[in-house]
């Protein structure tokens, strides 16, 4: 996935590379940084997602995100440009880079299993995990959290989050829906 920045001055490529391996010779790329949480063994990094930035046709650099957690993979809803940042879901984790050059500014586990998508809301963002929801400030600080009855994923693959306004939609597993305010509380 190409996204053009800064009035296409630069060209951000979002891709996944599930066979990185730290530290193996065979990877298909190299990168500059690799980000991730430094606790976890490399067998628990099930999630990774490639980063390059370029310009005039260069690649002036490449990095990769790794995330534990259920497997994610790329789609229009794992990022959010704001500014010069670029807020990314990669397994269980939020990850904030700045632009472009795609330095680490800060990273946050918002679900336990996995996110699934990410969201503009009102100052903040709004990460639609397997089982929570969560919304982080621009720190990358959760600010609230909300579990439902069940999962946050439709069987059918449909989008099961919605904003409205100043309140967020979202349905679990067994159709459930629930209605939240800015404050992440059911409302009635």
């Amino acid at each position: 996935m190409n996204v053009e920045l800064f009035g296409g001055e630069y060209i951000l490529e979002i891709y996944d590379d599930l066979t990185y391996t730290p530290n193996s010779t065979d990877n298909k790329y190299i990168y500059d940084n690799e980000y991730y949480d430094r606790s976890l063994a490399n067998h628990h990094l099930l999630s990774k997602c490639g980063l390059s930035i370029m310009k005039d046709g260069d690649v002036l650099k490449r990095v990769i995100i790794m995330s534990s957690g259920s497997p994610t993979r790329v789609h229009s809803k794992s990022f959010v440009i704001d500014d010069s940042s670029l807020i990314i879901i990669v397994g269980n984790r939020t990850f904030c880079l700045s632009l472009p050059d795609l330095i680490l500014d800060w990273q946050t586990e918002c679900d336990y299993s996995c996110c699934l998508g990410i969201y503009r809301f009102l100052y903040n963002f709004i990460v639609n995990g397997e089982l929570e929801i969560t919304c982080i400030d621009k720190g990358g600080n959760i600010q609230w959290q909300f579990s439902g009855a069940d999962i946050f994923v439709d069987p059918e693959g449909e989008d099961c989050l919605c904003i409205l306004n100043d309140r967020i939609k979202v349905r679990d597993w067994n159709g459930d829906s629930y209605l939240l305010d800015s404050d992440g509380k059911p409302v009635v």
